[in-house]
């Protein structure tokens, strides 16, 4: 049965004219109370409404006001359950929620646990990005956002794992604790008896409790971590006692059981990332290096190793936004696992991008983008290649020169490629032919020869020159950057950063929850939040003109 629609009165009540005025402005809660009917208007509600066609019986709660409340929430930083009493005791809660009139410390207009369950539905049908594109659509009903044409920028910043990063041993421990917890479960048998599980599986290690002190997998294996001779022989007693589990669980015909078979899927896969065995010895060993899609947690299976600069690691997600420079709003927003490249993302927001432009995907959103504003590492994405290629223009820090201890850098030497073939001219005059995605060689007689080798380079066989494999664009983007115009249009990414920063200030650093869809959603919908702080802004500039 589908939910009755949320029908808030639009009027402002004498108690709610009084509160605005104690709230005043620079707060969230009188825009929304003011433009709640626009933003959930009746074509959004029967849309929002399609997602509760399979739930039979009483009609659920209006989803228009649980989205509020969940826009609340990002604001707010507020649990569910907290939510839930902010909806009976929180005037500015209640201004919002149209409850303000009604008696305080009333049932609440939704439960707890109805929350959880609307945040899937809107997963399953997408209706977080709708909410997304309903704040643009409210921009574009005031004026605030023209559709076309579109100055854009992305960027991206880092969004840690809310689940616990782990050594190679803790997560081999964790995740065989977990294995042990579904046998049980499987045979009936209660949490408190783990310990004694683990002793008939015959794996001691695992028989305590990590969260008391000597309980820790560490703690039992009681060796000098300093000393790499000790280190190898805990992993090697620890891979023993894995293989006594697997064996217990064949014992016991419960390691094809659905719930057994993919809590020791997670085992395998430590093993596989972490340990190999002693090319001399043959002893297990942990693997030196990172491995691509090492997995650094047992309980968030998304999150990865990642770095947002040369000096930067973390561990988690990455959020990428996609801005407009002038209406200041958060159009599309992308999460990916933190090892994955800044270009593999962008699909998604072109794909987002469409449906907010209402255009096509792929090259149609690229035709309505005058300019693209970005770092270097979308430079390789499919948005990139498709707004260059309709004409758009690339705004984007050039390849810095590499430095050669004070001597001509490859910006010295005067480049021409009409074609895939070109010339390389060095500062004295030498030319020789290159090609793109080459390195060029200057003859190693002519530079022993030329005056300004001392000046050029070091090396007998003369001076050489890398050549990118798209140079005629990068030397565009030198050139480009080397005029005050150029400079002046490269210092508005400064916006995308200030965007960014407001998105963080809403969602934080940490990761909300677990799993790169549900963190999606978090970052769609405080993007939300932060485009109608930016709607307010502009509103209460316009008001006091």
């Amino acid at each position: 049965m589908k939910p009755a629609p949320w029908k808030p009165s639009v009027e402002l009540s004498p108690r709610e004219t009084r509160l605005l005025k104690v709230i005043k402005q620079k707060t969230l809660y009188g825009f929304l109370r003011k433009h709640r009917h626009e933003l959930f208007d009746d074509g959004f509600q029967a849309e929002m409404a399609e997602m509760y066609t399979d739930v039979p019986g009483n009609p659920p709660t209006s989803p228009a006001l649980l989205a509020m409340v969940t826009l609340l929430q990002a604001y707010t930083g507020l649990s569910d359950h907290d939510a839930v009493v902010a909806s009976q005791t929180d005037l500015k809660w209640r201004l919002v929620l149209g409850l303000l009139d009604s008696p305080e410390l009333g049932d609440a207009p939704f439960s707890q646990g109805a929350l959880p369950g609307f945040r899937r539905r809107m997963m399953l049908h997408n209706n977080d990005r709708r909410l997304l594109e309903r704040t643009v659509e409210l921009a574009k009903t005031t004026g605030d956002f023209g559709y076309k044409p579109l100055r854009l920028a992305l960027d991206s910043s880092p969004l840690f794992t809310a689940s616990r990063v782990e050594d190679t041993f803790n997560l081999l421990g964790h995740a065989a604790r977990k294995v042990l917890a579904a046998a049980a479960a499987v045979l009936g048998r209660p949490a408190e008896e783990l310990s004694a599980l683990a002793d008939e599986a015959r794996i001691p290690l695992l028989a305590g409790d990590p969260q008391k002190a000597g309980g820790s997998l560490k703690a039992r294996l009681d060796v000098a971590w300093e000393k790499p001779e000790e280190r190898a022989r805990a992993l090697s007693r620890l891979v023993q006692e894995l293989e006594a589990l697997q064996q217990w669980l064949l014992e016991q015909s419960i390691l094809t059981v659905e719930a057994v078979a993919a809590a020791w899927a997670v085992v395998e896969g430590i093993l596989g990332q972490d340990v190999e065995p002693d090319p001399d010895t043959g002893a297990p060993q942990v693997k030196q290096g990172v491995a691509p899609e090492r997995r650094p947690s047992v309980e968030d299976e998304d999150a990865r190793h990642g770095r947002k600069s040369r000096s930067q690691k973390f561990v988690g997600y990455k959020r990428h936004l996609a801005f407009d420079l002038v209406s200041k709003l958060i159009l599309a927003v992308g999460v990916a696992p933190a090892n994955k490249p800044e270009a593999a993302i962008t699909g998604e927001v072109s794909a987002d991008l469409a449906k907010v432009l209402a255009v096509g995907h792929g090259s149609a959103v690229a035709e309505h983008i005058t300019s693209l504003s970005i770092d270097r590492a979308y430079l390789v994405s499919d948005l990139t290649r498709e707004v260059r290629q309709a004409g758009g223009l690339l705004l984007c820090r050039a390849l810095s020169a590499a430095s050669l201890g004070g001597r001509f850098t490859k910006a010295a030497f005067t480049m021409a490629f009409p074609g895939p073939v070109g010339s390389v001219t060095c500062p004295a005059g030498v030319t020789v032919t290159a090609s793109l995605g080459t390195t060029s060689n200057f003859p190693k007689a002519k530079c022993q020869a030329c005056p300004q080798r001392a000046a050029c380079t070091a090396s007998q066989r003369g001076r050489s020159v890398s050549i990118h494999p798209d140079e005629p664009f990068h030397q565009e983007l030198r050139a480009r950057q080397a005029t005050p115009e150029g400079r002046a249009a490269l210092r508005e990414r400064t916006l995308v950063e200030h965007a960014i920063s407001r998105q963080v200030s809403v969602q934080g650093r940490k990761a909300r929850y677990k799993g790169t869809r549900k963190n999606l959603l978090a970052t769609r919908i405080c993007a939300c939040v932060v485009n109608l702080h930016t709607l307010d802004h502009a509103q209460r500039q316009r008001d006091a003109v």
